[in-house]
């Protein structure tokens, strides 16, 4: 996302490019419409759920299966990717070159110093 952001000039004379606020807009309205299919398709009064397949095979997984999901259930979690879409927008959108963005996100202790 910064290396499209720097390819696509996530900044337009110091202002926010459009393309950054409509993609903010897209993923806040998708997160609105899997809320709302989300509680469309919830149980209704004191109807019973059933558990999910994958969830009653957690007792068989192995060492590498549950890492495997652990992973699965992190870093391929839509709402966090959404999360870092947008965070990702934010930063390209600062209108800073690519070798910035790459050392304000580093492990630096020095958060005082201006990046830009």
């Amino acid at each position: 996302m910064l290396v499209a952001g720097g390819a696509a000039d996530a900044s337009e004379d110091g202002e926010p490019a459009t393309w950054v606020n409509v993609l903010l807009l897209g993923l806040g309205l998708l997160l609105l419409a899997a809320a709302v299919g989300q509680w469309r398709a919830r149980p209704s009064g004191g109807e019973e759920t059933s558990t999910p397949g994958w969830m009653r095979t957690i007792d068989d997984f192995t060492v590498a299966k549950a890492g495997g999901a652990a992973f699965a259930l992190s870093a391929l979690n839509p709402k966090n990717l959404l999360l870092t879409v947008a965070a990702a927008a934010e930063i390209a959108e600062m209108g800073c070159r690519l070798g910035d963005k790459l050392h304000f996100c580093s492990a630096s202790s020095s958060w005082d110093r201006p990046v830009c």
